[in-house]
C-alpha cells in the first residue's frame, strides 16, 4: 500500500444554516437565499442543508457590490441595495 498523502482528499468542514449564519454574523434568512440561489456551495440531506465553510467564505471575499442599475429587475420585496422606492408619506 501507498501512504503518500499527496492524492488524499480534503474533507470539507460542513455546517448547517443555523451556525454558518452565527460563525460569518449574517442572518440565517440570507444564508438560505444564497444557498437557494446556488451561490455558495451546499448540499441537502434529508431535509437538512449543510453549506460548505470555505467556500461560503470564497465567495464572501470574492463578491463585491454592483449599482442597482446593473441588478436584474426586482420580484416582490426583494430588491438590490437602494433598489426600494422612497415614498411620501401624507
Amino acid at each position: 500500500m501507498d501512504n503518500n498523502n499527496n492524492n488524499a482528499t480534503k474533507i470539507p468542514q460542513m455546517e448547517n444554516i443555523q451556525t454558518t449564519a452565527a460563525i460569518f454574523h449574517m442572518p440565517v434568512y440570507s444564508i438560505r437565499q444564497l444557498v437557494l440561489s446556488g451561490r455558495v456551495p451546499a448540499i441537502r440531506v434529508g431535509r437538512r442543508i449543510f453549506v460548505n465553510i470555505n467556500g461560503f467564505s470564497e465567495y464572501l471575499n470574492t463578491s463585491t457590490l454592483t449599482s442597482a442599475a446593473d441588478e436584474a429587475p426586482c420580484e416582490g420585496r426583494i430588491a438590490p441595495i437602494g433598489g426600494f422606492k422612497k415614498y411620501d408619506r401624507k
